[in-house]
């Protein structure tokens, strides 16, 4: 009994541990060096509505200082919903305030953008964070929604090979960006 409380809690310490290293792997390491001189002075929920009374938004807000200037930042899950109450946006942001992932939704709750993190990087010389994302759009046929056309973003110009489906999944276009 006693051995196999022990390997629970390994088991426990390692999927928290491998979550949390999931959580920053799109950080590199110069990022997180500039990111180090950030002080976090603040944080709180907040819930915004429209006239109606319905939820507008649901976020948190950090409040950051760093060289003396304070930014208030969105963190966590971020969530906002039309005048009916429909959810229109689902959000995930760092600790820091930058995406990490990104679904756009059509009235019906339908799946029509998403954005996914993959790398935050800070580029000492430009003075600049570099945040690259991996794009998908997806349309909607006669009854179903399909992949229409997916690729990569470098602080939102495209970067590299980006794909057009047709309704059956099959590359129908293939264009190269360069940044």
């Amino acid at each position: 009994m006693e051995l196999l409380k022990q390997k629970r809690k390994k088991t426990i310490f390692l999927l928290c541990l491998s979550l949390s290293v999931s959580c920053f792997s799109q950080h590199t390491k110069s990022y997180l060096d500039f990111a180090n001189d950030f002080i976090f002075l603040d944080s709180s929920k907040v819930e915004t509505k429209w006239k109606n009374g319905t939820v507008k938004e649901l976020k948190n807000i950090v409040v950051i200082e760093h060289n003396n200037r304070r930014y208030e930042c969105l963190t966590g899950e971020f969530f906002q919903f039309n005048r009916k109450g429909i959810k229109r946006t689902k959000s995930l942001f760092d600790k820091y305030g930058n995406y990490l992932h990104y679904s756009f939704f059509d009235i019906d709750g339908n799946i029509i953008q998403e954005n996914s993190t993959i790398k935050i990087d800070f580029n000492k010389e430009a003075d600049l964070v570099e945040i690259t994302i991996h794009e998908k759009e997806y349309i909607k046929t006669k009854n179903d929604f399909y992949l229409y056309k997916e690729g990569n973003k470098l602080n939102g110009k495209k970067i590299g090979k980006w794909f057009t489906y047709d309704c059956q999944g099959n590359i129908v276009k293939e264009k190269k960006y360069s940044y």
